[in-house]
């Protein structure tokens, strides 16, 4: 008689108990990951506006207290070639290249990449031009125009 050694491969219980408890781990995970680049979103953003404010206020510090154009206000972005505009005016006192400049070098911005002007929680309209931060046109002394 032939003796049999134990096998050493898994019972298919064993295996479904494994994988039962991998996706649980993955399912208490997930969620954590999803609020953890949520948050991050959200400080890259609020980075983002900090910028923008230092920006705001080295300008103003420039152009005895006035704040740069608004831009377009709440219409499209449609007219991107004045130098006064916030989006133009601003960018030199972060060390980047204005809103004009970067577009007249087909450096078109879109959410996922990396910039300034992008907030990584905002949605792209689709326009020609997207810029996901504004300026209240009320702080605008530069009238309708």
């Amino acid at each position: 008689m032939k003796l049999s050694r134990p096998s050493r491969a898994f019972t298919l219980l064993e295996l479904l108990v494994v994988i039962a408890f991998i996706a649980l781990l993955a399912s208490l995970l997930l969620p954590a990951i999803s609020r953890a680049k949520s948050k991050a979103h959200s400080t890259q953003c609020t980075s983002n506006l900090r910028q923008w404010g230092l920006a705001y206020r080295q300008y103003a510090d420039d152009n005895k207290d006035y704040l740069p154009r608004r831009g377009q206000g709440v219409k499209p972005l449609e007219q991107i070639d004045r130098p006064e505009d916030w989006f133009n005016a601003l960018p030199p006192y972060l060390s980047l290249p204005s809103y004009q400049q970067s577009f007249t070098n087909h450096q078109r911005l879109e959410i996922g990449k990396r910039s300034f002007f992008i907030c990584p929680s905002a949605t792209d309209p689709g326009s020609n031009h997207f810029l996901a931060y504004a300026m209240n046109m009320n702080l605008c002394p530069w009238g309708d125009s």
